[in-house]
């Protein structure tokens, strides 16, 4: 078993060697496959919460976005 010494954001790390390895795989994994977009909104009101909302035109991929922004 490991156990790290320090916090992160998500607690104290524990778990074994195994256990570490399938997690970094699947991060590794899931940045190989991501696509950054970009948004600048061109006549928008300062202030306030703007909704974004992000689609995709077909159903094999998966979206993780933010709801909206702060302008």
């Amino acid at each position: 078993m490991i156990r790290a010494g320090s916090r992160t954001s998500i607690g104290l790390i524990e778990g074994t060697t195994s256990a570490l390895d399938s997690t970094f795989e699947h991060i590794v994994t899931e940045f190989r496959s991501r696509y950054l977009l970009t948004y600048s909104p061109h006549n928008v009101e300062a202030g306030g919460w703007h909704r974004i909302e992000v689609r995709l035109t077909r159903r094999s991929g998966k979206v993780k976005a933010r709801r909206g922004y702060e302008r």
